[in-house]
């Protein structure tokens, strides 16, 4: 395990597979016995962030952006619904504001603890979502607060889940308990938002900063996907 911490993002576009990956890696982490701190359930179960005292007492820590409390809740109830009246510059600069909260409270300090963060979505999301859309430049959503925070400390791994549009609008389709209503959730952005991930330029933002990207296909059945999300997040950390 690296000695100072190893934060890793899942990213890609909506019905991908990013908490497939997420949940088996935390299933396992929990089996082999380690202390893993589910952030979105304490979201759910108290409103609110973990405490420092939790954070410290934990091993494994799985976090999500957007939250679901606070800044994360309007975004997720109200500004990224079909039909809403938010702009994309609204929009990027909620997610961006959601973002700092939760490095401030949560990423940051867990890794500077020497902690391993597994996290669902993040900053890349930001930039292939809202970046050069609506008169949004790419420079624009970058400067913003929370995405250059998050920038400043990119993630040692970008994990790019990747699935054809047809097949994740499929599995958006069949999804029991979702109601967020997502714009984004439509053929052609997804299609957009895929030739982003894939894009030289949205790579070269992160392997610069040192960040590696590694990519996943969850096309295959759910079993074989967790098991090629465990072995690959476990080359990581050997």
């Amino acid at each position: 395990m690296p000695g100072n911490g190893f934060h890793i993002i899942i990213d890609g576009i909506d019905g991908s597979g990013k908490s497939t990956i997420l949940n088996a890696v935390r299933d396992v982490f929990a089996t082999d016995g380690k202390r893993v701190l589910d952030v979105p359930a304490i979201w759910r179960e108290r409103g609110d962030y973990p405490t420092a005292d939790e954070i410290a007492e934990a091993d494994v820590i799985c976090t999500a952006e957007p939250s679901t409390i606070w800044v994360g809740k309007a975004i997720r109830a109200e500004i990224i619904r079909t039909g809403s009246v938010y702009s994309n510059r609204t929009t990027a600069q909620a997610f961006a504001l959601d973002r700092e909260l939760h490095y401030r409270k949560i990423v940051i300090p867990a890794r500077a603890a020497g902690k391993i963060i597994i996290q669902d979505r993040g900053v890349s999301s930001s930039i292939a979502y809202q970046a050069v859309r609506d008169g949004v430049s790419l420079e624009e959503v970058l400067a913003i607060p929370g995405n250059a925070l998050a920038l400043t400390h990119s993630p040692d791994v970008l994990v790019i889940a990747t699935l054809s549009v047809d097949t994740a609008l499929s599995r958006l389709a069949a999804r029991a308990g979702k109601h967020d209503d997502s714009r984004y959730e439509r053929k052609a952005d997804l299609e957009n938002l895929a030739e982003r991930y894939a894009a030289p330029w949205f790579r070269d933002l992160f392997t610069a900063r040192g960040t590696r990207i590694a990519e996943l296909s969850t096309a295959s059945d759910i079993a074989t996907v967790r098991a090629a999300s465990v072995a690959l997040v476990q080359s990581f950390l050997e």
